[in-house]
């Protein structure tokens, strides 16, 4: 059974420090937990996720690449947060949206169903570019409709703002708890939390699946480049020459 998972949602702009967040926060796991990061990233190919790769035990990495968690009634954002959930069985879990995503419309739907009774969301955690806000450099939209959710601002990249600088950059923002930070730490216990719900259990039978899929066999060849584009960001990378073929095939 799945019950009032602690789930964090960390939002923010493209390169504000996310991952180094969640890095920061899985060395500080408890010895004993089980720990799950769910990755969307911008790209066809994705690097946060092989950023994130850590050795500390108790800790499962899943990947949803390619576009932007905008709506978790995407298929891609219910098969890979049920498939991760199934193989993790996490004591917590954590969800980095890309940066060109909107946190604030996940935020609120993860708390209906399927999710609300596996789910205990916490508030969500948006972080900033310090030094950019700092510079005058507006945040994108969906960013800035984030802070109307947000529960606490991690203010990274701050090693260089002198105290004018943050007083400025703080009027910029909502009154909210605020941690300046330097390479996306956060000591475990300033990560904010608010209380379960009394959501109903939830059966692993209950979580969405993937449908039946053709297998992959990878190819030495020539590597495949991928690119994808929205609202002025690229991205491009290059992977290994695929295809596809029926679940039933075997090698000849």
């Amino acid at each position: 059974m799945l019950r009032e998972i602690p789930t964090h949602l960390i939002g923010g702009p493209l390169g504000a420090g996310k991952t180094s967040l969640i890095r920061s926060l899985l060395a500080q796991k408890p010895a004993g937990e089980r720990w799950a990061v769910l990755v969307n990233e911008f790209g066809e190919i994705g690097l946060d996720a092989a950023l994130l790769a850590t050795d500390v035990d108790g800790v499962a990495i899943g990947e949803v690449a390619g576009g932007c968690l905008c709506c978790v009634n995407g298929v891609p954002f219910q098969v890979g947060l049920g498939r991760l959930l199934r193989r993790a069985r996490p004591d917590r879990l954590f969800i980095e949206p890309s940066g060109l995503g909107h946190p604030q419309a996940l935020w609120k739907q993860l708390q209906a169903p399927p999710w609300s009774g596996v789910l205990a969301l916490q508030p969500l955690v948006v972080v900033l570019d310090a030094a950019a806000l700092a510079s005058g450099q507006p945040l994108p939209e969906a960013q800035e409709q984030a802070l109307e959710a947000a529960g606490m601002l991690l203010l990274n990249k701050s090693e260089t703002l002198d105290a004018t600088q943050r007083c400025a950059v703080r009027a910029r923002l909502p009154v909210l708890p605020l941690r300046w930070s330097v390479r996306g730490h956060l000591a475990l216990r300033d990560l904010p939390t608010s209380v379960a719900g009394e959501g109903s259990a939830t059966t692993w039978a209950a979580l969405p699946e993937a449908p039946a899929q053709l297998g992959t066999v990878l190819l030495a060849e020539r590597p495949l480049r991928a690119v994808r584009e929205q609202d002025g960001q690229f991205a491009i990378g290059w992977r290994r020459r695929c295809v596809s073929i029926g679940p039933q095939w075997t090698p000849g």
